[in-house]
């Protein structure tokens, strides 16, 4: 798969390093945040989450649409028509577990059952019926629309749960990529002042002030922190490459990080501190907890459902009789 070098002049702001000439990126790590939430792979994975629960919901919905049937009995031998029964009607089921009916009936025939018989113009019923018994608190329809709510609320927390995965994760990788970069600058600096100190001591052997161990002790203590330097040079280009890999641009395509760009720097323990009281308070709606009880609900509908197996059926059902409209 094709990668994108990460254009940060969008939104990074912009630092010089005093002593030269070119500007170094910073990556905050709000931005860094913010640009994971917009494009991550996992992040777009969070919110189909959300269409996931709206399509449950829509299915179970889709259980209280009108039912409209037919139906077409005729029996013709030798040019009679013993019978000719012709039923149409709709069913509509509601919220609150009654069915609205409506029916037209028209049959006609020399040896239709006398129970068969309608006016010729045929005969329109409207009425209702109701379950007293099974199905009165709860039935499977109802039941299926609770859950399939449940389960849309419960698509938010997973949804909340998989973000703060991604964010564990990718702050995590970030902060040991700002640490890298820190102490590969400490070191730097280290080098440096080796370097001074290795000057100076070669300058005293060459006017007669020192021994000339001297010079080779301040040399070995310069390449031995060179030698470090190289070290953590190579492990902040490993820790840049693996938080490349939580940066991801609109096209779906991995990204990244452009050479010079450098982190946000942790200036005091205050600037991320956690404050107790409201951890407490955000500790009680952790999606996973959230979860937990979005399915003890859905548990509870199903338990519900059951008891009502347990009554007798009895169904009481009321019809209007039209002769014509």
């Amino acid at each position: 798969m094709r990668k994108f070098i990460l254009l940060l002049f969008l939104f990074f702001s912009f630092q010089w390093t005093f002593g030269q000439e070119v500007v170094q990126d910073t990556l905050r790590f709000q931005d860094f945040l913010e640009w994971m939430r917009a494009f991550h792979p996992v992040s777009r994975q969070a919110d189909i989450t959300l269409e996931m629960g709206a399509m449950e919901v829509r299915t179970a919905r889709g259980g209280f649409d009108p039912l409209i049937y037919g139906n077409l009995d005729q029996k013709t031998y030798k040019n009679t028509s013993y019978y000719d029964r012709r039923e149409a009607g709709v069913t509509i089921p509601t919220m609150a577990g009654v069915e609205l009916l409506g029916t037209f009936e028209q049959n006609s025939g020399q040896f239709l059952d006398p129970e068969n018989s309608v006016p010729t113009g045929g005969l329109f019923s409207a009425g209702a019926a109701v379950n007293i018994g099974q199905g009165l608190i709860l039935d499977e329809r109802r039941a299926a629309l609770r859950q399939a709510k449940i389960y849309q609320q419960s698509t938010e927390a997973e949804r909340l749960a998989l973000l703060n995965e991604l964010y564990l994760k990718g702050a995590e990788t970030y902060w040991k990529w700002s640490e890298s970069y820190s102490n590969m600058m400490a070191f730097e600096e280290a080098v440096r002042l080796t370097q001074i100190r290795y000057n100076a001591v070669k300058r005293s052997f060459e006017q007669g002030d020192v021994a000339a161990i001297d010079t080779v002790e301040a040399y070995t203590q310069l390449l031995s922190r060179q030698y470090r330097l190289q070290g953590l040079q190579n492990q902040f280009f490993v820790q840049s490459q693996m938080l490349s890999a939580f940066l991801w641009n609109e096209e779906e395509e991995p990204m990244v990080l452009q050479e010079g760009v450098i982190p946000q720097t942790l200036g005091s323990q205050d600037d991320f501190a956690i404050n107790n009281e409201e951890l407490r308070t955000l500790v009680g709606n952790h999606p996973q907890l959230r979860i937990a009880d979005f399915e003890l609900a859905s548990l509870d509908v199903e338990r519900r459902l059951k008891s009502q197996s347990l009554l007798p059926v009895v169904k009481l059902k009321y019809n209007f009789l039209v002769e014509s409209l």
